[in-house]
C-alpha cells in the first residue's frame, strides 16, 4: 500500500517585515521542521521566501501530515525568533493542499466531494487537491475525515444497490390467516382511519385508537414491567449535534423534518405578516421564511438519540447496570416520500423505544429475554406468523461485521422480526412480508459518542424499537378487523372496540 503523499503552498504572515532576517528566519524554518519528522522521514520539498512580512512556503512529504506541521511553525517560529529578534507569525494560510493516497479499491463512477477543488482517480490512486483551507478545516481533523470519506464513498459504489445481509434464525410454527385484505384501506373504508391534513400522516379515530393503546398495554405488561424497564418523558426535538453524534446528520438528513423558531416574538416584527393573512385569508410563504429562524434541528426519527444524551458525560455506578429504559409518549418523523403506504409505512408513526446500557455480557443475557418475550407475545397474545433474521446493514458488513461472532453467537448487530402480510400474495415470497420489530446491541458505539462510562469496564448500549401502527398491521393483517376472530390472548387487553363515529 502506498504511502500517502502531501504538497502544501502556504503563506505566513508576520508581525513585521523581514528582509533582512531572510538567513535566520531560513535557519529557523530548516531547525523547526527537521524537530517535526522522525529520523527515518525526509522533506521531499521544503522552501521557504521571505517579502516583507510574508513568507511563501512549500512543503512535500510522504506518510506525514505536511498540513499539520506548517500550522506548527507559527508556534515553533515564534519561540526561536521572538525573544532575539521580536519576529512572530501572526497566521498561517494554506492556499494549496494536494494529497495523494491509495485507497482499497478504485471508483466505479464520478465522485464529487465538498472542499475540494479537483479530484482525480489513477485506479485506486486518489488525488485531492484543496484551495484556501481555513485554519480550523485543518486544526480540527477535517482533511483526514475528509481523505476518510472519500473511501467510504468510493467503497459504498460496490454496495449501493444490494441486498443488505440477512440470515434467517427463527420462524413461528405455521398458523392459517383469518383474512386476506389490507388492513389500511379497510379501515379508511370503515372510517376508523382518516388521512392527515398533511401528507403521509393519519388522524386515529376511536377504534384503531384503542386497537394501539391495546398493542402498547402488551408491551408494557408482557415485557418492559416484568424486565424492570422505568419510563421516561423525552422532548419532540433533537438538535443537530446529538444527531451528528449518533450519525443521523451522515446517514439520514433527506429523511428527517427539520424545525425552525421564530427570528423573534416581538409582534410589531409579524404585525404586517398577520395583517396580510387577514387580508389575503392565505399564509405568504415567501414572507414567512423572513420570519423565522434558520433551521436548529429536527423532529424526532427515533427517540434513542436525546436518551443517550440525557446520560452525557456520566458515570453509572457498577450496581445500577445495566440500565433498562423506555419512551412512548414522542411521536417520529421520517420523510418516506414515495415509499408510504398505509400507517405501517407513514411519515409520522408511534413507537416505544427501548434503551438499555450496560457490560456487553449483560446485555447479551438482556437481548436473550427480550427475544423470549417478543417470541411469547408474537405466539401466545398476537397469533401471528412471524420470523426472526439476523440483519446487517452494508456499512456494517464494510467492517466485518457480516452476522455471526465468535462463529457461534450473534451479538453486536441487529435481529429483525418479520411477519407475512396475507394480502399480498404468497407466503414464500420475501416481498409479502413486513419487518415490525427489531433490537440491536450497537457496542460502544453510542456510549462513545456521548462518553458514557462506568466504574471500570467496557460499557455498551443496545435499543429495540416497538412501532404500535406495525404490531397493527401485522396482527390485523392476520387476524382481521372483526374482534369476535381475534385470538384469547389479544381479548384479554381488548375484547370489544368502541363505538366510534358515524358520518355522511
Amino acid at each position: 500500500m502506498m504511502d500517502n503523499q502531501y504538497k502544501l503552498t502556504g503563506t505566513l504572515r508576520l508581525s513585521k517585515k523581514a528582509n533582512d532576517l531572510v538567513e535566520e528566519f531560513t535557519e529557523v524554518f530548516t531547525e523547526c521542521t527537521d524537530e517535526f519528522i522522525s529520523e527515518d522521514q525526509s522533506w521531499a520539498q521544503r522552501e521557504c521566501t521571505v517579502d516583507g512580512d510574508e513568507v511563501e512556503v512549500q512543503l512535500g512529504i510522504t506518510a506525514a501530515p505536511a498540513h499539520r506541521f506548517f500550522y506548527r511553525l507559527q508556534k515553533c517560529i515564534g519561540k526561536k525568533m521572538g525573544r532575539e529578534y521580536h519576529l512572530g507569525v501572526k497566521d498561517a494560510i494554506v492556499n494549496r493542499l494536494e494529497i495523494r493516497f491509495e485507497m482499497p479499491t478504485e471508483p466505479v463512477t464520478e465522485l464529487k466531494m465538498p472542499f475540494v477543488k479537483k479530484l482525480e482517480f489513477d485506479g485506486k490512486i486518489c488525488t485531492a487537491i484543496l484551495e484556501d483551507v481555513e485554519n480550523d478545516f485543518i486544526i480540527e481533523g477535517a482533511v483526514e475525515r475528509l481523505m476518510k470519506r472519500i473511501e467510504e464513498r468510493v467503497e459504498r459504489q460496490y454496495y449501493e444497490g444490494k441486498e443488505e445481509f440477512w440470515e434467517l434464525m427463527e420462524e413461528s410454527p405455521h398458523r392459517e390467516p383469518k383474512w386476506d385484505k389490507d388492513p389500511s384501506s379497510e379501515m379508511v373504508d370503515r372510517g376508523w382511519i382518516v388521512r392527515g391534513p398533511t401528507k403521509g400522516k393519519w388522524f386515529y379515530r376511536p377504534e384503531i385508537t384503542a386497537i394501539l393503546n391495546a398493542m402498547k398495554e402488551i408491551a408494557k405488561k408482557e415485557i418492559l414491567e416484568p424486565m424492570g424497564f422505568q419510563e421516561v418523558i423525552e422532548s419532540n426535538f433533537v438538535p443537530f449535534d446529538v444527531w451528528r453524534r449518533t450519525g443521523h446528520m451522515m446517514g439520514v438528513p433527506n429523511e428527517v423534518y427539520y424545525f425552525s423558531e421564530p427570528a423573534t416574538r416581538d409582534p410589531q416584527f409579524w404585525q404586517e405578516f398577520q395583517d396580510k393573512v387577514y387580508i389575503t385569508n392565505d399564509v405568504d410563504v415567501d414572507e414567512l421564511k423572513k420570519l423565522v429562524s434558520e433551521p436548529k434541528g429536527g423532529i424526532v426519527y427515533a427517540q434513542c438519540p436525546n436518551i443517550y444524551w440525557s446520560f452525557e458525560k456520566a458515570v453509572i455506578p457498577e450496581e445500577d447496570l445495566p440500565l433498562k429504559i423506555f419512551e412512548n409518549t414522542v411521536a417520529s418523523a421520517r420523510y418516506e416520500s414515495g415509499g408510504r403506504h398505509g400507517i405501517e409505512r407513514s411519515d409520522e408513526f408511534h413507537r416505544i423505544e427501548i434503551v438499555y446500557i450496560g457490560r456487553p455480557e449483560q446485555l447479551n443475557e438482556l437481548k436473550e429475554e427480550l427475544t423470549e418475550r417478543f417470541h411469547h407475545v408474537f405466539d401466545e397474545i398476537l397469533e401471528i406468523n412471524w420470523r426472526m433474521a439476523w440483519v446487517t446493514p452494508w456499512y456494517m458488513q464494510q467492517s466485518g461485521q457480516e452476522g455471526v461472532e465468535d462463529e457461534t453467537e450473534h451479538i453486536l448487530g441487529t435481529i429483525d422480526f418479520e411477519a407475512y402480510l396475507p394480502y399480498r400474495g404468497e407466503k414464500s415470497d420475501s416481498d409479502n412480508w413486513l419487518e415490525f420489530q427489531n433490537l440491536t446491541i450497537a457496542g460502544d458505539k453510542f456510549t462513545d459518542a456521548f462518553t458514557i462510562k462506568t466504574q471500570k469496564g467496557d460499557l455498551w448500549s443496545g435499543c429495540s424499537g416497538i412501532g404500535l401502527e406495525r404490531w397493527a398491521v401485522v396482527f390485523l393483517a392476520q387476524n382481521g378487523l372483526d374482534p369476535e376472530k381475534w385470538p384469547d390472548g389479544f381479548k384479554e387487553y381488548l375484547s370489544e372496540l368502541p363505538k366510534g363515529f358515524r358520518s355522511y
